[in-house]
């Protein structure tokens, strides 16, 4: 139900707060709003939906139309720089949802931020979909280099080699870290990165800044931040041995290092994601807009890498991605193998575009360059043809007092309503490149329908037209619907429907949906129908909601503020 859940003690100044929802041990459970409500969630302590462990498994779980909202409004840096070395206390570290151990676990629909660490992570699961997502401003404040939607360290849990792992259509963005990365479990001559023997450096016994900055790393000393990503998928080489991962559909942009990384992860494929203007932790170079947290990450540039890593990924599939980086000297597309060893070659791939930065991908021609920065979701640039930086816009809540610039753009905003099962997102990898605009126009918003002459039954029609940026009508769009509806006895009832744009010149591009017949009288009578946007797909086209028509002149058809389009029995 409509309302804002909190976690206990909440707003107290308690720093230690659990979390708003344990989710230990949750089997066989639908979390989501009811019809077009629009609950929130709000924590400042360990998170929102946190839980999972080996003894208490989070099996067979959806969570769905939901708002999750974190303290990172409220955090300075200062505050959150105190706490790195300190205790660590959850009020710094807090994420949205947070399952360390599960599997067949569908996430969807729902809105993240502001989240002291990652928005939506899954450790050690299995049969995992995270999509349709909106999720940003997270990741600012916690010491422990999260990125915002994380599949770390999976466990298969059958020898299936299908598509188990998804994260699909989601939309990324402004997830930073601002806090150098600490691991008080690391002793002084261990680091993961750089291949150095630290040991032969008593400097770093000694905690010296003189010590090598890749000693440094997950250290006291480390004033450098070379973590936190959009979509990051990590260290699954070793556990997840059946099975393949997927990444697909996903816009990305203004986040702290990479848009997408794979990393220690193979058998996974990247399929026509937007990442642009990526690498906002800053390069030593002069920033536009100079903000508090730059101090922390002063001591060592971040890698010359702002879009789509694979690093020491193997059996990869890489098709049809736009990639814009940030600068013309960043890597846009990059394979990375450790002590510097060549990475193999993509298993499969081609249509891929590079609007900005460098290339290092295996083989060469899986990627071309293109010169207009808009076919990678760029739509508003500076003279010197790249965007400059401007504050973050959010479709929602305001975010801190110092929020994090970046990159001018036009967003592009996902729907928030119904379930799309994991079973329909199976990825056409043969499909045109995505290279044009898709949205959906309504000619009569007001929907008011007649009952039939009988006046027993009546049943919702929809005219839709499909037209790309030129104006041009589309046809061999398939539009798939949600309904719902609740019965005078209290029931409801839900459903979908599908309907393809027909190619030929004089019904091109127009889809009429009928919805099922309803009764007028007796226990099943119902006067209102919801209907919600699952998916509209196009070969050639992505699909971007904020270009509908308006719906009651508020906002956009099917977008995130207008998620459902109510239909109205008309009165005699």
């Amino acid at each position: 139900m409509a309302g804002i859940y909190q976690n206990k003690n909440f707003g107290t100044g308690n720093e230690n707060n659990d979390a708003v929802i344990n989710m230990e041990g949750v089997s066989d459970l639908i979390i989501k709003n009811y019809m077009s409500d629009k609950p929130v969630v709000e924590f400042d302590g360990k998170g929102g939906f946190i839980g999972g462990s080996i003894s208490n498994p989070v099996i067979n779980v959806e969570i769905s139309g939901i708002e999750i909202i974190g303290p990172n409004g409220s955090i300075l840096w200062e505050q959150a720089m105190a706490n790195r070395l300190a205790e660590n206390k959850s009020y710094y570290g807090g994420r949205g949802i947070a399952i360390w151990k599960g599997n067949n676990i569908n996430i969807h629909n729902m809105v993240v931020h502001h989240c002291p660490a990652s928005a939506i992570r899954v450790n050690r699961g299995d049969y995992v979909t995270i999509h349709n997502n909106t999720v940003y401003s997270n990741t600012w404040w916690s010491r422990s280099a999260e990125s915002a939607i994380v599949l770390a360290q999976s466990e298969h849990i059958d020898e299936s080699n299908a598509f188990k792992m998804r994260l699909t259509h989601n939309f990324v963005y402004d997830n930073v870290n601002k806090i150098p990365y600490y691991n008080p479990t690391y002793v002084w001559n261990y680091s993961p990165i750089g291949g150095l023997n630290c040991g032969n450096y008593a400097e770093c016994e000694e905690g010296l800044l003189s010590c090598p900055w890749q000693c440094r790393y997950g250290k006291a000393t480390q004033n450098y931040i070379i973590d936190g990503s959009g979509v990051y998928v990590t260290r699954n080489e070793d556990t997840y041995l059946f099975g393949q991962m997927e990444v697909s559909y996903n816009t990305c942009h203004g986040n702290g290092i990479n848009g997408v990384v794979f990393h220690r992860t193979n058998r996974g494929t990247v399929n026509q994601n937007i990442i642009y203007s990526n690498g906002i932790v800053p390069t030593l170079e002069p920033e536009e807009h100079v903000e508090d947290w730059h101090a922390g990450a002063s001591g060592q540039p971040r890698q010359p890498y702002s879009g789509l890593v694979l690093n020491n990924a193997e059996s990869m599939k890489l098709w049809s991605n736009k990639v814009a980086a940030r600068y013309e000297t960043d890597f846009a597309f990059q394979q990375v193998k450790d002590n510097s060893g060549s990475s193999p070659p993509l298993q499969a791939g081609g249509n891929n575009k590079v609007c900005n930065g460098l290339v290092s991908i295996n083989p060469s021609t899986a990627v071309t360059a293109v010169h207009d920065l808009s076919v990678c979701g760029i739509v508003k640039a500076s003279s010197s043809g790249f965007p400059s930086s401007s504050p973050t816009a959010l479709p929602t809540h305001s975010p801190s007092s110092s929020p994090t610039t970046q990159p001018s753009y036009i967003s592009m905003v996902p729907t928030l309503y119904p379930v799309m099962q994991p079973s329909s997102l199976e990825p056409s990898f043969e499909r045109t490149p995505l290279t044009l605009e898709l949205s959906l126009f309504i000619s009569d918003i007001a929907l008011q329908m007649k009952p039939n002459k009988k006046g027993t039954k009546w049943q919702p029609k929809i005219t839709f037209k499909l037209k790309d940026e030129e104006k041009k009508q589309v046809g061999g769009a398939t539009i798939t619907l949600s309904w719902n509806t609740t019965f005078a006895n209290g029931a409801s009832k839900s459903g979908t429907v599908a309907k393809t744009t027909p190619s030929n010149s004089k019904k091109l591009g127009i889809a009429k949906i009928k919805l099922p017949a309803f009764k007028l009288t007796g226990k099943k009578a119902t006067d209102l129908i919801d209907v919600g946007m699952i998916s509209i797909l196009a070969d050639g086209y992505y699909y971007r909601s904020e270009l509908n028509s308006l719906y009651d002149e508020h906002c956009p058809l099917f977008s995130f503020l207008c998620p459902v389009l109510t239909i109205a029995l008309l009165s005699e």
